[in-house]
């Protein structure tokens, strides 16, 4: 009786922790779509990425055909071959997320494509789009998935280059996207973008890492004991002693 009572439980937290990570999922992909819409694309600021590429994507279709290609179409045009790539070499289970992932955002890209924000404040455009974009990469990283695009193509390289780290590729993949941005856009712009980049790695660390921490401080000193007593009295914090 308590070994299926057990069983019961341990189906409802894993019930309980599937509808968290897809309402996470949908929320994420949700801000992410909407920073790119409403903050970054419209003044061209690339912060890598495949929907980063997609910006330049847009505005060289514009320059040459008089068509500016969609957010929402280069999106899921350039994910697809890595999803394809990803699910013969990753295998299914690894990939679940990710094909998820890169829909709904790919969805919320042609949702949220009308949006703008009536400003031409470049820094304000960099500030709120690098940390609204970070807190829905944050909140789809913390449900264990990605978006798809650079992280995914990351990985697939490093299942060929397994010297060389999965951050490292994605941040030479990314590089090479703000830096082809700088060759469509200028210099200046992608300044800018470089702002949005620390602002959205930062934000999604703290979303995924959680906002509270604790910070510890080595003392080292003769005086340890009374110290000690000191810290624990007056202060009422916890000390523990090193030999």
């Amino acid at each position: 009786m308590a070994e299926r009572q057990n069983q019961l439980d341990i189906k409802k937290m894993k019930r309980r922790e599937i509808i968290l990570d897809t309402g996470k999922i949908i929320l994420g992909t949700f801000l992410l779509a909407l920073a790119l819409s409403a903050f970054l694309e419209p003044h061209n600021i690339v912060t890598g990425g495949v929907t980063g590429l997609g910006v330049i994507v847009k505005e060289v279709s514009g320059r040459l055909f008089g068509y500016e290609v969609p957010l929402y179409l280069s999106n899921i045009v350039i994910n697809a071959p890595l999803l394809i790539l990803g699910l013969v070499i990753k295998g299914k289970k690894f990939m679940a997320k990710t094909v998820a992932g890169t829909l709904l955002l790919t969805f919320f890209l042609y949702v949220t494509e009308g949006i703008r924000i009536p400003s031409d404040d470049m820094i304000l455009m960099a500030l709120f789009g690098g940390i609204v974009c970070g807190a829905g990469v944050g909140l789809v990283l913390s449900a264990s998935a990605t978006t798809g695009g650079t992280d995914l193509l990351a990985a697939i390289v490093q299942h060929f280059i397994r010297h060389i780290s999965v951050a490292w590729l994605l941040f030479i993949i990314d590089a090479s996207i703000v830096i082809a941005g700088s060759f469509v856009f200028g210099v200046e712009i992608a300044m800018y973008g470089v702002i949005g980049i620390y602002l959205t790695s930062k934000i999604a660390d703290r979303v995924v890492e959680g906002f509270h921490y604790s910070k510890a401080v080595y003392i080292i000193s003769d005086q340890w004991s009374e110290i000690a007593d000191a810290v624990m009295q007056k202060m009422e914090r916890g000390v523990t002693g090193l030999s």
